[in-house]
């Protein structure tokens, strides 16, 4: 049977908890799942303080995948934003920004990343976002994915959808519930009595604010939100990663 090994993942533009801009400690860790579709929040690229390097290409090419990166953030000293590595052909990438409230100017803006990837089992439409630390922006913001322009997009119309990322809300939050209108979240729909399981802080985790939202052509075979001094060290979230596969008609 095919699956599919997606994990998600904000990686603090490869700023561990030592301070220091470690992207090799993050792309060894990274490499530890074997996962076909990484989706990466918080992504340097060209940016002075970690070294000038596009973080995206480095960490893609670690891994021998394709990447694509969404530029969220852009000063003189470089570009910040989201990245979606894959082992298959991607096709059909949009990104967008999401909307904030004008009461108050956001500190950066927020936004998602949309392709289809062609996978052993079929077309997958993938998102990636990271939302706002505001309630009132993750409001509009949730809206706005749930809406036709992403996740209910005539484009995905019969197409099995991933939607990952850091929502900056856990389970209960006016985002967790809009999402799963639509979409099944990995960790609830896992039958194992260790799950769910907080993503955030990684050194010591109480909040679950890291998702994958699945469709519900999926059913899910494996989750792992692993706690140990490595992921507790390269970045202030723990990565969520989940296997799934296409459930039999």
């Amino acid at each position: 049977m095919n699956t599919l090994k997606i994990l998600s993942y904000n990686i603090h533009s490869c700023r561990n908890m030592d301070r220091r801009y470690n992207p090799a400690r993050t792309a060894k860790l990274i490499a530890g799942f074997h996962a076909d579709i990484i989706a990466l929040q918080e992504v340097d690229v060209g940016h002075r303080r970690s070294g000038y390097i596009n973080q995206a290409a480095y960490l893609a090419d670690h891994m021998d995948m394709s990447f694509d990166f969404f530029t969220l953030k852009e000063s003189p000293s470089g570009r910040y934003g989201l990245a979606i590595l894959s082992r298959f052909p991607v096709h059909d990438l949009n990104c967008g920004c999401l909307p904030a409230a004008f009461a108050a100017k956001p500190m950066e803006n927020r936004g998602v990343m949309m392709a289809r990837v062609e996978t052993p089992m079929g077309g997958v439409q993938v998102l990636n976002t990271h939302l706002g630390l505001r309630a009132k922006d993750r409001k509009l913001q949730a809206a706005a994915l749930a809406g036709s322009s992403w996740i209910c997009n005539d484009l995905n119309s019969g197409l099995p959808v991933i939607l990952c990322g850091d929502f900056n809300a856990g389970p209960g939050s006016f985002v967790y519930k809009t999402l799963c209108r639509h979409l099944f979240d990995i960790q609830k729909v896992y039958k194992n009595r260790r799950y769910p399981r907080p993503t955030f802080a990684s050194w010591l985790p109480v909040r679950r604010i890291d998702h994958i939202f699945i469709s519900r052509h999926f059913f899910v075979k494996d989750v792992k939100v692993p706690m140990n001094y490595e992921t507790r060290m390269v970045s202030d979230h723990l990565p969520l990663y989940g296997e799934i596969a296409i459930t039999p008609s």
